[in-house]
């Protein structure tokens, strides 16, 4: 009996494994190259493009991490105020997310010697409850926890960008119902891939739709 609990525990697992990477590969693929527009419409930062900067995306140390979405925002008048961007997209609770964050960040500040801001943008089907902070005797930590589920998806309709227009996929559709919500954001997606010179000769409507 403990042996098949264990092989389906294991199973459940690999398959909580298998759909975060279905979704990280989509996020890399068509939300990372448009991360600053969602950064500033969802998290309202305000950045301005030419302050920021790449870093490189792996940290290694004693483990190797590497963060979904990693800048550095320059502010060359003031460069007291400058400071790391970091971003995770979680598909699920997890439960040891403040530990991670926490590890990044110390991880991140001793090599750069700069601040982090840190957020991680839940995208998962179940209520969020992951921890986002925590005070122990001779620290603390807190990181910014943001669930997709709470933005209307009209948000993401008002983008002109293909990319963003498809997190309306991730956010609450509020009364309306799944089919019509979902015709809308395709909709405007196709609008976009095939009117915006940029996506001219291109397979960006098949590849948005998909």
């Amino acid at each position: 009996m403990a042996k098949n609990h264990k092989n389906t525990k294991k199973q459940e697992n690999d398959k909580k494994n298998a759909e975060a990477n279905k979704f990280d590969k989509i996020i890399k693929e068509n939300i990372l190259p448009s991360v600053l527009t969602l950064v500033n419409q969802t998290l309202k930062l305000n950045i301005d493009p030419k302050n920021l900067s790449d870093l490189p995306e792996q940290v290694q140390t004693t483990i190797e991490r590497e963060p979904d979405v990693l800048k550095l925002v320059n502010f060359p008048d003031n460069p007291q105020d400058n400071f790391i961007l970091h971003i995770e997209f979680q598909t699920y609770n997890n439960v040891e997310m403040h530990k991670r964050m926490a590890e990044y960040y110390t991880i991140l500040y001793r090599k750069h010697n700069v601040p982090l801001l840190q957020f991680v943008i839940y995208i998962g089907f179940e209520k969020m409850n992951m921890i986002h902070e925590f005070q122990h005797k001779n620290i603390s930590f807190k990181y910014d926890l943001f669930d997709m589920n709470e933005i209307n998806y009209n948000e993401f309709l008002k983008s002109d960008i293909p990319e963003v227009v498809m997190l309306g996929i991730l956010a609450n559709f509020g009364v309306e119902k799944n089919e019509e919500a979902i015709e809308k954001i395709i909709e405007k997606m196709v609008t976009l891939s095939t009117t915006l010179p940029r996506y001219k000769n291109t397979n960006s409507k098949e590849k948005f739709i998909t």
